[in-house]
């Protein structure tokens, strides 16, 4: 506020930009010609960074010892005196969690409870209301007493229900029924290009600058051939390579991308079968035509629909029944069943989603046990090799390092499990598609085999 003081002149005569643990009160009301009870709503957000995740290897944040924390005992010192028919106060979701944050946040909830007011809180996402943000706030909203027709403690707000839905880190489905998460490029498609003038850094300059700008999206080189229509062709038909000029779609991107690495990995894992006869796989081409499917979604939307899993599990049973008779089948639930029981765990923990584990247990029932512990042994090791690579490539590495050294110190230091996680949008925390690592994992299994031995 105040370095753009200037923008706001009509609010000179009456804001106050004071400490507020200098804030008196009664001035406050004054300035705003009101009394005690008679304003409407207190909205305030106090400043986030002693609750963040920023900065948990420091000790005196870990102990909850951030004189910022006091902060939230200002605005219920600020409620109690200015007496609104309600409040809203929102945060980040970390002061929500169960860590030195607990006991900053129970004080705060006793002290609005104490001045008189009810207390319904919520950690919401901005991007399942349509904004194009996936961003986490904690909201906490109450009503004075005197206003309510019910306890405190049997209040409860009407929250707004979401109007989006789409992935995010913090869940493994969503209601495809809702409308899709708004992305920033359909919140800016109607902005000129007079009020979003690019960066020096996005100037196209050199000799085919012109012909970029004009290439649609989607699209390259071949837009200037006379086999489009062009009325003034630049280059010949098939002349160049097909990233000449290529300029991605931001409505296609993904997706295009997810056949591809969908159509690489099931095509090599065919071919590997037809290289290696001798330690080929049975139903290999069908194995590849699941996780073809697998991948492909995986990549594209973050999540393996049921509608490939449990038709693809009973038909995995069918096969290995045709080719083994009783054996077979006995065989293939074992499988199912040992991915199950050594998947559930990391499932529970929100190591693994729901499609992760019933891809698995499909190939389990294909191939039985054996081939199951073979490719979840080759999966663990490829997915974690494939994320480190991923994350090194973005110039993450450090950040993973120190935060797992910072982990284990203060876990070695406190005797308490303490895991430092990613900030929102870190490559750790999107990481690489488990599907891909499962894919990959068949071709070592057709490369390599079994570390242990025979399947």
């Amino acid at each position: 506020m105040l370095a753009n003081w200037h923008l706001f002149p009509e609010l000179r005569a009456s804001a106050m930009l004071d400490d507020i643990t200098m804030l008196s009160v009664d001035e406050l009301l004054d300035r705003a010609g009101v009394k005690s009870g008679e304003i409407t709503l207190l909205h305030g957000g106090p400043p986030c960074t002693p609750f963040s995740k920023s900065g948990y290897w420091l000790e005196y944040k870990r102990l909850g010892a951030d004189p910022r924390a006091s902060l939230l005992d200002h605005y219920v010192r600020v409620l109690a005196g200015a007496r609104p028919m309600a409040y809203l106060m929102e945060n980040v979701y970390g002061l929500a969690y169960r860590n030195q944050n607990a006991s900053v946040f129970e004080r705060f909830q006793h002290g609005v409870r104490k001045a008189g007011y009810s207390l319904s809180w919520r950690v919401l996402l901005a991007a399942d209301y349509g904004a194009p943000q996936l961003r986490q706030r904690l909201v906490c909203i109450g009503v004075r007493s005197d206003l309510l027709d019910c306890s405190l403690d049997d209040w409860e707000f009407g929250w707004p229900r979401p109007t989006h839905s789409g992935p995010h880190e913090t869940r493994k489905s969503w209601d495809e029924s809702l409308r899709p998460h708004v992305t920033v490029c359909e919140a800016l498609r109607d902005l000129p290009d007079a009020a979003n003038p690019p960066e020096p850094e996005e100037i196209v300059e050199g000799t085919y600058a012109e012909e970029l700008r004009a290439v649609p999206p989607g699209e390259n080189y071949l837009f200037w051939t006379p086999e489009r229509g062009h009325p003034a062709p630049r280059f010949k038909w098939r002349s160049r390579y097909w990233n000449f000029l290529l300029k991605l779609d931001p409505e296609r991107t993904r997706r295009w991308l997810s056949f591809v690495i969908a159509a690489g990995i099931a095509g090599l894992i065919v071919w590997m079968n037809l290289e290696r006869p001798l330690s080929a796989l049975p139903s290999v081409e069908w194995a590849a035509a699941f996780l073809f499917c697998v991948v492909q979604q995986d990549v594209a939307r973050m999540k393996v629909p049921n509608a490939i899993t449990f038709p693809a599990f009973a038909l995995a049973l069918g096969l290995a029944s045709w080719q083994h008779g009783l054996a077979g089948l006995i065989s293939g639930l074992a499988g199912a069943a040992l991915v199950f029981g050594v998947l559930l765990v990391p499932f529970a923990l929100r190591g693994l989603a729901a499609g992760d584990v019933k891809a698995l247990m499909v190939l389990g029932a294909l191939w039985g046990p054996g081939a199951a512990m073979a490719v979840l042994w080759w999966s663990a090791i490829l997915g974690g090799a494939l994320a480190l690579a991923w994350v090194g490539a973005r110039g993450e590495l450090g950040d993973l390092l120190r935060r797992w050294g910072n982990s284990f110190g203060v876990t070695f230091a406190t005797h308490r499990v303490t895991y430092f996680a990613a900030e929102p949008g870190a490559t750790a925390r999107r990481g690489v598609p488990r599907s891909v690592a499962l894919a990959l994992a068949v071709v070592a299994l057709q490369v390599w085999g079994v570390p242990w031995g025979d399947l």
